[in-house]
């Protein structure tokens, strides 16, 4: 038996496909170890360079996560025309590296049939204006803020010198599980320390400062302080957002 038991996808801790050899899950296992045949039905996503007809990514979204089609084999499968529509997906399993060179999980594709009619994204409801997040400190001695707009939109700039250094749209799944996020957190039952209790910051420590604006409040808090917990799928998403693993 292979060594997985599940497949957690990115960090937005949703299992994709458990027990490998499962039918239910769509994973088969193969004679040789080392390749996994995956099968599964969800919703095909791609998204485009600003500005151009570039393909940037393919993701198909199922009802307990997302994966990513390797680019070539799934254009070789004619999936461009099949963007927001339901599809199967039959492939291998395979570690790829991303944009920022770090080995994920995606599905080569061999054969991609779409099964259903478009299912364009509904209406994105609101719940903050933008989220902003500080990070100073640690190893690297980094130092930079970055302003997440509702629409999606993150811009990264030096805290140093105020310069941009980036500037990026989030995953559609993401930018929707951050809105609703917000806009279920009981912000008035929860108090978070604006700054660390200790009194002192370590030196090799990082500090992450949050501070997120709704339409008639405002919160700030630092993700490394206690009392996080009481918010923890949320700052863990921001976190990640922050890190670029999310994205």
């Amino acid at each position: 038996m292979f060594g997985f038991s599940s497949l957690w996808i990115g960090l937005l801790g949703l299992p994709l496909c458990a027990s490998v050899g499962s039918h239910e899950s769509g994973f088969q296992e193969q004679e040789n170890p080392q390749e996994i045949l995956v099968e599964m039905r969800g919703v095909l996503r791609s998204r485009y360079q600003s500005g151009t007809e570039r393909l940037k990514s393919a993701r198909v979204y199922t009802g307990r996560g997302t994966l990513d089609l390797e680019l070539n084999s799934m254009i070789a499968q004619g999936g461009e025309k099949m963007s927001d529509r339901k599809v199967v997906v039959r492939g291998n399993l395979v570690q790829r590296p991303n944009r920022r060179n770090r080995l994920i999980w995606m599905v080569k594709v061999t054969s991609l049939e779409a099964v259903g009619p478009q299912q364009p994204w509904p209406p994105l409801v609101k719940k903050f204006k933008q989220i902003s997040v500080e990070r100073s400190g640690g190893f690297a001695g980094l130092m930079e803020k970055q302003i997440l707009s509702a629409d999606g939109k993150v811009v990264t700039r030096s805290l140093e010198n105020g310069g941009v250094t980036n500037v990026k749209n989030l995953d559609e799944q993401v930018l929707r599980q951050l809105h609703d996020l917000v806009g279920r957190t009981g912000w008035q039952h929860i108090h978070l320390p604006k700054s660390s209790t200790s009194g002192k910051q370590i030196s090799d420590q990082m500090r992450i400062k949050v501070v997120i604006e709704t339409q008639d409040r405002e919160f700030e808090f630092l993700l490394t302080s206690p009392g996080t917990d009481q918010i923890q799928p949320l700052s863990d998403l921001i976190q990640g957002v922050a890190g670029g693993d999310l994205d």
